[in-house]
């Protein structure tokens, strides 16, 4: 798969990403207009599930595409809004969400301030997880 490093490769990524998937509801569609009545109702049926599927793995790729696009857009820490921060910063800060302890804490904050102007890496392969549930998390 080609690598998004400018608007114009994001773009053409979504574009084929969302391509193949109208591309599969138009062909049930044109299965569904001509079938028997009782085939039409198990096609409009299967396409309600079709149309879901479609969706919630539209919006895992244009994120997980968008991630990564803004990934290899060599920003600092410092320019990204928290959410990204967060995301390129989470194996470092999860210990420090998951214990109170002051010298786990402590640490979470020195690695955020000496990485302020360090280049973003983002993982964008696991950023979007629907856990198969499409949700606004």
């Amino acid at each position: 798969m080609k690598k998004i490093r400018s608007h114009f490769d994001l773009a053409e990524a979504l574009d084929k990403e969302l391509s193949w998937r109208k591309h599969e509801l138009i062909n049930l569609k044109l299965y569904h207009d001509q079938a028997r009545e009782h085939h039409a109702m198990m096609l409009r049926r299967a396409g309600i599930a079709l149309i879901y599927a479609h969706f919630e793995g539209f919006i895992k790729a244009a994120g997980r595409l968008y991630v990564e696009f803004v990934s290899r857009s060599g920003l600092r820490y410092r320019d990204l809004l928290p959410g990204f921060v967060a995301l390129g910063m989470k194996r470092e800060l999860f210990p420090g969400t998951e214990s109170a302890r002051g010298a786990v804490l402590r640490e979470v904050v020195v690695y955020l301030t000496d990485h302020a102007d360090v280049i973003a890496e983002l993982p964008w392969a696991s950023a979007i997880q629907t856990k198969s549930n499409l949700t606004s998390e």
